[in-house]
């Protein structure tokens, strides 16, 4: 079981669900440390798994790779 999870059911996209993730992220990442072991879930992108190292511009940066949150993101994970 992940230790933060964070989903959406993908339907009424609003605008929060992608606010609380860039803010969990942020949060996250405050102590300049990555945050290894993380699994995204986007609708772009499908699953991605690796090392939240930024975010910046509304995308979440995993292992190098640019994600956009808004309207992609569908689920967030730190796994244990």
């Amino acid at each position: 079981m992940p230790a933060i999870s964070l989903e959406t059911d993908r339907t009424g996209w609003t605008g929060s669900f992608a606010a609380v993730v860039e803010l969990v992220a942020k949060d996250l990442l405050s102590d300049g440390a990555p945050v290894n072991n993380m699994t995204v879930e986007s609708e772009d992108e499908g699953v991605v798994n690796g090392s939240l190292t930024g975010v910046e511009d509304g995308h979440l940066i995993v292992d190098g790779q640019r994600i956009e949150i808004a309207d992609n993101v569908v689920g967030f994970y730190v796994n244990d």
